[in-house]
């Protein structure tokens, strides 16, 4: 990824509204990006860019982290296309509808939701998601954005 395009990467993050930021804590990858703005160096402040664009990019490779101005998801259930593990007894899932989820089973698992998998969403009264399907009990799911 050449200099320019983390540059100009990194001035699209920044440009995320403050008010966005004031009501969800932004992740690690996000937090070290803003954090690379308050350096003064140009030259300094173009390495920690360097530097955290890895992170950055890992981050949304692995779903972890999501770019999308989509507060509500597209639908309320769909078929696994990709899944992982993002830590202890945490999980995510991408359904074909593009949706992206954060799992927190209530039970612990060793495994995400396999692709295939037929999953089901539901809306809770205060606006909380849980998530479901066949072999996979109930859990509570954060909804991460829909990926292109």
């Amino acid at each position: 990824m050449s200099r320019l395009a983390i540059a100009s990467l990194a001035v699209a993050v920044l440009a995320v509204p403050a008010a966005t930021m004031a009501k969800e804590k932004a992740d690690p990858p996000m937090q070290a990006i803003i954090a690379c703005a308050s350096l003064a160096s140009d030259g300094a402040r173009l390495r920690c860019y360097d530097s955290t664009m890895v992170d950055f990019k890992r981050a949304l490779d692995k779903g972890d982290l999501v770019l999308s101005g989509n507060k509500e998801p597209k639908a309320l259930q769909g078929i696994v296309t990709a899944s992982g593990s993002s830590g202890n007894n945490r999980f995510w899932v991408q359904l074909d509808s593009g949706d992206r989820w954060s799992l927190l089973p209530e039970y612990d698992r060793e495994k995400p939701p396999p692709v295939g998998a037929k999953m089901k969403v539901s809306k809770e009264f205060f606006g909380t998601y849980k998530i479901s399907g066949r072999g996979w009990h109930i859990s509570d799911a954060r909804y991460l954005g829909r990926r292109p």
